[in-house]
């Protein structure tokens, strides 16, 4: 059995999801580029099936513009006509999709989808001293191999990974659980408007302050959903992750941007990527029954 300070879960959280995924397919031509335009330029997704020009997803920069979902695109436009619309587009969201489990993959096998934008992964088996370099390299290999900007958050328990999510900017590391429970707010976890306004008429606004408030006679007068802000400060159970199916064969694919004119690089970089499949195996407990290398000039 793993204490709590050797167990780490991660939440992987990939904002504006189904926007990043129309603008990696519209720009799929700069496969090199290290930045989603959504940070300079105003953007917004439109609904396909809404006749009214619904706007899905918004960038930072359109909400600076006080554009946000849900809104008309003619209202959106009023407020700035630079605003660039973009349709929302299922292949696109498959593309990314899949782009996303071949990341997860890399990391480690005991992965759960929540949602085609949230991620729990279970870390155990991964050996790191500094939680915070390992998730800098992995988001930045995220962003530098495949052009999707995400937030990670990590913890000892998955409901505080899910809270640490989201409060990354874009890493969240949680080595003091007590204290990152107390700061909570009952916003960032979901409570429903009725349980939220209990809490608010009683002058809480935080989890630390309900819980310490006597359990049994908060939970008669609150009902049974508080018992749930509990579970996420206090659990300590095992927890088992619904695990994603990832496909088969194992593969690893490298682009070189400028021509090769000795073969160390080709080398180095045939030597890493075996490395990588060779830890996958392990982490999966399995074997190889044979290896194909393609080269393509």
């Amino acid at each position: 059995m793993h204490s709590e300070q050797q167990k780490r879960y991660a939440a992987l959280l990939v904002p504006r999801f189904r926007l990043q995924s129309v603008l990696l397919q519209t720009h799929s031509i700069q496969a090199n580029q290290t930045e989603i335009p959504q940070n300079h330029q105003p953007i917004a997704l439109l609904d396909s099936t809404s006749t009214r020009g619904m706007l899905l997803e918004v960038s930072e920069s359109a909400e600076t513009f006080g554009i946000t979902p849900g809104m008309q695109a003619s209202q959106a436009l009023a407020r700035s006509p630079q605003l660039i619309l973009l349709t929302a587009s299922t292949t696109a969201e498959e593309s990314l999709l899949q782009r996303l489990l071949h990341f997860v993959e890399s990391l480690t096998p005991r992965a759960e989808k929540k949602s085609t934008a949230l991620w729990l992964l279970d870390l155990r088996g991964i050996n790191s001293n500094n939680w915070t370099a390992w998730g800098n390299q992995a988001l930045d290999r995220l962003l530098q191999s495949e052009g999707i900007q995400a937030c990670l958050g990590i913890a000892p328990r998955p409901s505080l990974a899910l809270c640490a999510v989201r409060r990354a900017n874009p890493l969240r590391i949680v080595e003091e659980p007590d204290s990152f429970v107390e700061e909570l707010r009952f916003e960032e976890l979901g409570t429903s408007p009725n349980l939220l306004k209990q809490l608010h008429d009683w002058g809480l606004s935080t989890l630390g302050e309900l819980l310490r408030l006597p359990r049994q006679d908060a939970l008669e007068r609150l009902g049974p959903e508080a018992a749930m802000l509990w579970e996420i400060a206090r659990d300590s159970r095992e927890s088992v992750l619904r695990l994603e199916t990832f496909p088969e064969p194992l593969e690893l694919a490298v682009d070189f941007e400028h021509p090769i004119e000795t073969v160390a690089p080709l080398v180095f970089s045939i030597h890493r990527m075996i490395e990588q499949l060779c830890s996958r195996m392990r982490l999966l407990q399995r074997v190889a029954s044979a290896m194909q290398l393609h080269l393509h000039l």
